[in-house]
């Protein structure tokens, strides 16, 4: 009795040996594209301070920034050398405004991609109100660029 007693262990341990011993490996390949982060945002085209008398402030335009891309931004502005558009000034609370030149906006991606990252609103006026109005060169239809730029933050 205690043979087969024995025996019985014995045959149940190699089956159990069998059954938790048998497995099976598979090798998987990963591929992956990574993308170099993007920079990109958007703003408007042109903005139209409409008529303003030399002397005094135009009415307030208020743009949008906004980063489109894949990388926290930092926006500043280059090329304001016309001497009337020198005279942009932008805000970000509509209240205490500073010359454009200056204009230092960091904006920050989305956590979630394909989404639109931070916007930023922005108030600016043509503030006239300092300059000699002395000039008849100065009168007439004005026309300028200024350039918004992008870079990693």
């Amino acid at each position: 009795m205690k043979k087969t007693f024995f025996a019985s262990i014995f045959i149940f341990a190699i089956l159990l040996s069998v059954f938790v011993s048998s497995s099976e490996s598979k090798r998987v390949v990963v591929n992956a594209e990574i993308l170099e982060p993007e920079i990109k945002f958007s703003a408007p085209s042109s903005i139209d301070f409409g008529q303003v008398t030399c002397g005094y402030e135009s009415d307030i335009n208020k743009i949008e920034l906004k980063n489109l891309g894949t990388q926290d931004i930092k926006i500043t502005v280059s090329n304001v050398t016309d001497e009337i558009f020198r005279s942009l000034k932008y805000s970000t609370t509509n209240k205490t405004f500073s010359s454009i030149s200056k204009l230092s906006l960091s904006l920050d991606k989305s956590d979630i991609l394909g989404e639109e990252g931070e916007t930023e609103e922005l108030w600016l006026k043509l503030d006239l109100s300092s300059l000699k109005c002395n000039d008849s060169e100065m009168f007439g239809k004005k026309s300028s660029e200024i350039i918004f730029w992008a870079m990693p933050d």
